[in-house]
C-alpha cells in the first residue's frame, strides 16, 4: 500500500513529519505493532525516520515488554547514525531496570560515556 492517494486528480504523498505524527500517536496507543507498519512504510517511500521516531519506538516497547524490539530500534538507530540523545537512552535505560536487566543498563551507560550524552540526574 503506498502512501500516494488520489485527490482531486492530484497525488499526494505523506511526508517525514506526518509520518512522525503518525508514529507517535500509534506509540502513545501503545500499538507498537501499527508503529513498526509505519515504520516500514516509512522506509519504503525513502524517508528517514528522525530521533524522535526512534525514541519514540524505544519507549513504547520498553512499556509494553517488547525489550527485544527496544534493544533492536536502538541499535538501528546506532547503525543509521542517528543522533542519539539522553531522552533515547534514558527510554531504554528505564526499559531495562523495569524488567532487571543490569548488564545492559550497564552497556548503555557505558556507551553514554563513550559518546559524551550526559546521564540523567534520576
Amino acid at each position: 500500500e503506498s502512501s500516494a492517494a488520489r485527490g482531486g486528480g492530484r497525488a499526494l504523498r505523506i511526508d517525514e513529519a506526518t509520518y512522525t505524527g503518525f508514529i507517535a500517536a500509534a506509540c502513545s496507543l501503545k500499538k507498537v505493532e501499527k508503529a513498526l507498519e509505519l515504520l516500514e512504510a516509512m522506509r519504503r517511500e525513502n524517508l528517514s525516520p528522525s530521533r524522535v521516531v526512534y525514541t519514540s519506538l524505544i519507549s513504547v516497547c520498553g512499556r509494553t515488554n517488547h525489550m527485544d524490539l527496544a534493544v533492536r530500534v536502538f541499535r538501528e538507530m546506532v547503525s543509521r547514525n542517528v543522533s542519539i540523545d539522553a531522552v533515547a537512552c534514558n527510554s531504554l535505560l528505564g526499559a531495562c531496570a523495569r524488567r532487571g536487566w543490569g548488564k545492559l543498563s550497564t552497556r548503555i551507560f557505558r556507551f553514554m560515556l563513550e559518546t559524551g550524552i550526559q546521564p540523567d540526574r534520576n
